[in-house]
Order: C-alpha cells, then structure tokens, then sequence
C-alpha cells in the first residue's frame, strides 16, 4: 500500500496495525490523520520532522476512511489532525496546521519532554 512520495516512517496504516503499533511501540509516534490526497500539502512539515528526528520519531499516516476509529480512540474531530502518542498514549493532539512551524513546534515541544523523562 505505498503511496507516492512516501518517505521510511510515513505511510499509511490501518486501525489493526494501529492498534499493534499502539500497544507494542512506547517510542514517540506521530499520527497524521488526514486526506490521501492531501498529504503532497504537509509533505515538507513531514520531511522536516524526519530529517530532525529520524527514526527516534515514528510518523503514520491514517486516511480519513478511518475518522470513526480516530475520533473514538482519540477524541479528535476534523483534519488534518496530529496526534502525538508516547508509551501507547496520546499527549499531545491538535487539528489542522493553522501556521506554519506550529506542527514542528509542538513535536518539539514533545519530543524534549520525552528525552527529559528517561
């Protein structure tokens, strides 16, 4: 299921493989929940996190076919919509990037909060 210009660490996953990642992965996670065909308008956001964070940050995509799973295990109405998840958890989760940087700085924001706690 590669989509075009799909980067290591981004790409699209189902509600099952959601649900493994959530359980088994306790590294940061960030869920973009969003347009298939709208992914091409985060796409330097999404390369910039990768180019900073690497593999410490894993990023999937979530199509919005799935918006009732995302809004019930998430609480989270709208997209795009960003979810930051530690240790199976969201922490962080906002919809929409209303300017630019604001989806790099609450990963930051997170990701320091994250190497603080270990």
């Amino acid at each position: 299921n590669a989509y075009k210009g799909e980067r290591p660490g981004q790409r699209f996953i189902n509600p099952e493989e959601l649900n493994t990642l959530l359980a088994k992965e306790n590294d940061p996670l960030l869920l973009v929940f969003l347009d298939k065909k709208m992914v091409f308008s985060i796409k330097a956001e999404l390369t910039e996190l990768f180019n900073l964070f690497g593999e410490k940050l894993r990023i999937m995509l979530l199509d919005i076919e799935y918006q009732g799973v995302v809004t019930e295990k998430f609480k989270v109405h709208g997209f795009p919509a960003f979810i930051f998840c530690e240790q199976g958890k969201r922490k962080a989760s906002f919809v929409a990037v209303s300017e630019a940087g604001m989806l790099l700085e609450v990963v930051s924001k997170n990701m320091s909060d994250t190497s603080n706690s270990l």
